[in-house]
């Protein structure tokens, strides 16, 4: 993960909607476990328009804890899917994304060595960005790990 802690590392694969706001890296102790960086208005501000967050997994996601999600929050705040299909050879085969709908869009894909959240204003970031976006981090903590 440490390699996305470099400014500007994931500009390329930003949603659109990022590119006008000021980025912040949340410093953390385990940078090459976690990354996290809010995304702002301005430097000055404390408002947050979007975030991502980065955490690695130590393990692939199981059939128990992907049940296990789903039964935690009801509709319609939280949406459970499985990841699509042509997706899985990337992510794994019990990869699955959550949305949840609380101000900002929280959509998060539980991947077997990675956990992606993106935080976003309803309606600004379209699922091709976010797949862009993923890809980008997955093959990143692949030539890193």
């Amino acid at each position: 993960m440490t390699t996305l802690h470099r400014p500007g590392a994931l500009d390329g694969a930003l949603p659109a909607a990022f590119e006008a706001l000021y980025p912040k890296v949340v410093d953390e102790n385990e940078p090459d476990r976690f990354f996290c960086v809010l995304y702002r208005p301005s430097t000055e501000s404390v408002d947050v328009c979007g975030s991502i967050l980065v955490s690695t997994r130590d393990a692939p996601v199981g059939e128990r804890e992907v049940a296990g999600e789903a039964d935690l929050y009801p509709e319609p705040s939280f949406h459970y899917e499985p990841a699509p299909e042509d997706r899985r050879s990337s992510y794994g085969e019990h990869a699955f994304i959550t949305t949840t709908t609380d101000g900002l869009v929280k959509w998060a894909l539980t991947a077997d060595t990675l956990y992606v959240a993106i935080q976003y204003r309803p309606g600004e970031v379209s699922p091709d960005e976010l797949w862009r976006l993923v890809a980008e981090v997955h093959a990143r903590a692949q030539k890193a790990g």
